[in-house]
């Protein structure tokens, strides 16, 4: 007789542990029912208190990742309803995953030759490849009446691929800390704006002995200019958003603490950086001409390859 089983998992943010539960049950409508329980079970802990407000679930062979379990009052016939929306947006990605993409084209003078497309499929791709392969991982994005208050307090207008980017992921705690960057960790909308104000603080300083500064998107200026955005950084060195007018509005380069933005574009724009992060990811080939990633003991690496 087939059996239908179901795996659920969540991440206890507190405890920086993992919490799973799974089962094998005669239908998918009892597995469903059974998969519920355990969600909520794991979602909360012994005093009531919710330790994550998303899992992620395995019902036979679909995946989806579900908020709400932590909610006593949230109806099962709702958890049921967002588990079915769950698997048939994961679903949706897959179907974006396995569509083959056109070949890359030059754009101009970027490192990397990858063209813009879009940040929503490229993210659900890189989605699909943490929840297959770092089941505990916990990726949560913004909301977008955060994400425009911030973008208020920078007092520019963000290009709309800046704006997506944080609906799918606004950075990771230190209690779910994720290398999805090789050298770079990626900020939160609070970081955005912090980052932003200390490097403008820092080269204003210089300013004055430098002279006016390139106009166009992509050109090196030499300083830190309020029309960068960073979304990324390490140590002093930023990836960030050149919102600049010119062909190249959008593009993403390296800020460095010594060069500046000396070295020039990297990528076309975010979806091309994120492309290029999901096929290495997929496929275990390099990211950004040298960085291979790797899974060890459940987290993911990145090796230095010259």
């Amino acid at each position: 007789m087939a059996t239908t089983n179901w795996d659920v998992s969540c991440w206890n943010v507190a405890q920086a542990t993992g919490n799973r539960r799974s089962g094998s049950a005669p239908d998918r409508d009892t597995a469903v029912r059974e998969l519920i329980t355990a969600g909520r079970a794991i979602a909360r802990d012994e005093s009531g208190v919710s330790v994550n407000e998303v899992v992620q679930l395995r019902l036979g062979n679909e995946i989806a990742t579900v908020h709400g379990f932590d909610d006593p009052d949230l109806p099962d016939d709702e958890l049921r309803r967002r588990i079915e929306a769950g698997i048939e947006a994961q679903k949706e990605r897959t179907r974006l995953l396995n569509t083959p993409p056109t070949a890359p084209q030059a754009t101009g003078p970027t490192m990397s030759t990858t063209q813009p497309s879009s940040v929503t499929g490229q993210w659900a791709r890189i989605a699909t490849w943490i929840q297959a392969n770092l089941p505990s991982a916990t990726v949560n994005g913004a909301e977008r009446e955060e994400i425009h208050r911030t973008a208020e307090a920078t007092g520019i207008t963000w290009p709309e691929e800046f704006s997506t980017l944080f609906t799918h992921i606004n950075g990771f705690s230190r209690e779910n800390w994720l290398r999805l960057l090789p050298v770079h960790e990626l900020f939160d909308l609070d970081r955005v704006v912090q980052e932003r104000q200390l490097e403008l603080d820092v080269w204003g300083e210089f300013d004055e002995e430098m002279g006016e500064p390139a106009t166009a998107a992509g050109d090196p200026a030499g300083t830190y200019l309020p029309q960068f955005l960073p979304f990324a950084g390490l140590d002093g060195n930023l990836l960030f958003v050149d919102t600049r007018p010119g062909p190249f509005h959008g593009c993403i380069t390296e800020f460095d603490k010594v060069g500046a933005d000396d070295a020039g574009p990297r990528w076309a724009s975010l979806s091309a950086m994120l492309a290029d992060l999901a096929h290495s990811l997929e496929t275990g080939t390099p990211f950004d001409q040298h960085w291979t990633p790797a899974v060890v003991a459940g987290e993911l690496n990145w090796q230095f390859q010259p």
